[in-house]
């Protein structure tokens, strides 16, 4: 059902950015120029139920332009929010576990330059896999930039649809190197981009 819109441009949008007065701006433009797919990384349940309406409000937006509503890591939410699908972490839930209580949602793995773990995903039905990072993120500071041998060898991997992830903005979004990624996340990248039409006119696949 979704599987041709897992491309181009995956927007993620943290707590702090989902709050600010910009955001619903910027999400009609994003849908407006295709946008095809929102996770919301939020770090607690409590966020959710406290700004439920807000965040039910997106949702709807998002599936009227029928583009796709992932949320990281809190499966028991998918039901509440009529989320389509899950993004998860190597430690969130075990592969085989979560594709039975979701298995009618789209369900992505994030692997950062482990490419056993991608393999593992195509052997459990995953929808698509994540690597990064790309480049220096300022949303996730601690994470560890691929070089390029590792960059290599995931822009390759060619048996499930895969996102880049990882400091990419309009600054680098055309780079090579991003070619032979299906999508390409970005938080901060698409939030404080100042030319929106070009990026996403960048990143169409």
């Amino acid at each position: 059902m979704f599987s041709n819109k897992l491309r181009g441009l995956y927007f993620i949008v943290g707590e702090n950015q989902f709050l600010s007065h910009d955001f619903d701006n910027i999400l009609s433009k994003s849908l407006d120029l295709g946008l095809n797919l929102l996770q919301y990384r939020f770090n607690s349940e409590n966020f959710f139920i406290e700004h439920e309406e807000k965040i039910l409000n997106a949702i709807d937006k998002v599936k009227s332009y029928e583009s796709i509503n992932i949320v990281n890591n809190f499966y028991t939410l998918l039901d509440r929010f009529s989320f389509d699908g899950i993004h998860l972490g190597q430690s969130d839930i075990p592969l085989d576990l979560v594709k039975y209580i979701s298995n009618d949602k789209i369900i992505g793995v994030s692997c950062y330059n482990n490419f056993n773990l991608a393999k593992d995903a195509v052997r459990y039905e995953i929808d698509y896999v994540s690597f990064g990072s790309y480049t220096h993120s300022l949303t996730k500071q601690n994470a560890k930039k691929m070089n390029k041998k590792e960059l290599k060898k995931v822009s390759n991997f060619s048996l499930l649809p895969k996102t880049i992830i990882g400091g990419i903005d309009l600054s680098n979004i055309d780079d090579y190197e991003l070619k032979n990624f299906e999508m390409i996340a970005a938080s901060k990248g698409i939030m404080e981009c100042d030319d929106l039409d070009k990026l996403f006119m960048l990143a169409k696949k």
